[in-house]
């Protein structure tokens, strides 16, 4: 009975190691792939993502619709009447995955109220997603220009989301992968145009499509 139940107990511990070892590379190669966005080190994804701020991350303009200086009252961020400022509801989200996939950000906006528009950006703690901050007036050109000089990346490994068609325009010629938004940025739109920005690149490079 006792040499049964050791030959037994052999054969299971075989059979485990077996499927260990056949399902073990499937994993592997599973947890690699994200179907949604490009793993880190793909070459075809953007090197970096910018971001517009009013109506691409809340839904205002900060320099006419709400009234600065910004302050927490409680858990809320208030303006100087005391109106709750709330962002679109997917921000946190779509710039937590960005991060998660290990592709810098910034901010690109031709706002007039730049301590106002920093002061969100603090108030929200989402300074800690952005590496570069391009906030003033005038024509967004000159923003990506400064992004490339502070980076060293072409302006056609960029990303750029925005609600304005003018900027869209201007920044489509420049060789920028703009996006259109309309009512604020969400994963689904996120998601769509990394895939967009990947199959076009590796179109260029002559890869195929996985």
């Amino acid at each position: 009975m006792p040499l049964c139940m050791c030959t037994i107990q052999a054969e299971t511990a075989s059979q485990l190691l077996l499927i260990i070892f056949v399902l073990l590379p499937v994993l592997k190669m599973s947890s690699g792939n994200d179907s949604c966005g490009p793993p880190r080190d793909d070459k075809a994804a953007p090197k970096l993502i910018v971001f517009d701020l009013d109506y691409t991350l809340w839904p205002f303009w900060v320099d006419t619709h709400v009234d600065p200086p910004f302050a927490m009252k409680g858990s809320k961020v208030v303006d100087s009447r005391g109106k709750t400022i709330k962002y679109f509801p997917e921000v946190p989200e779509v710039l937590e995955y960005i991060r998660s996939l290990g592709i810098p950000m910034a901010i690109a906006s031709r706002t007039g109220e730049i301590d106002g528009a920093n002061q969100l950006l603090r108030l929200f703690d989402w300074d800690k997603y952005f590496q570069y901050k391009e906030i003033y007036p005038g024509c967004k050109i000159t923003h990506f220009s400064r992004f490339q000089k502070a980076t060293g990346l072409s302006h056609n490994s960029m990303m750029f989301f925005d609600d304005e068609e003018r900027n869209i325009r201007d920044l489509s010629k420049e060789g920028v992968h703009c996006v259109f938004v309309r009512k604020g940025v969400t994963m689904k739109l996120l998601k769509d145009s990394l895939r967009e920005f990947k199959n076009k690149n590796t179109a260029e490079l002559g890869w195929s499509k996985e």
